[in-house]
């Protein structure tokens, strides 16, 4: 396929699966297609992805490369947590 569309695929994989579908859809990705992934684990992101977009109840609020995101010299778990923090920090977290 062209076009893979994938909602947290990495969620619930063992190590060696996580492997070999990092491995197939870096091949697919040289061969020319397209992966849109969701994904909260940021090293994965980190490591697969060429363009990121952090969404906030349905909309984008920032996205650009690694490079651009990460401009200041911050992980991207800084950079989340700078976009989204000041919002979560109003939430309670009655679980707890």
């Amino acid at each position: 396929p062209d076009l893979f569309l994938m909602d947290e695929p990495f969620e619930g994989v063992d190590a060696v699966g996580a492997r070999l579908m990092k491995d197939i859809l870096s091949d697919q990705v040289r061969r020319g297609a397209t992966v849109f992934l969701t994904s909260h684990v940021l090293e994965v992101v980190e490591r697969l992805c060429d363009r990121i977009a952090i969404i906030n109840n349905g909309a984008i609020v920032t996205s650009g490369t690694l490079g651009e995101l990460r401009a200041g010299g911050e992980s991207l778990e800084d950079v989340f947590v700078r976009v989204l923090g000041a919002e979560r920090q109003l939430e309670r977290l009655d679980w707890l």
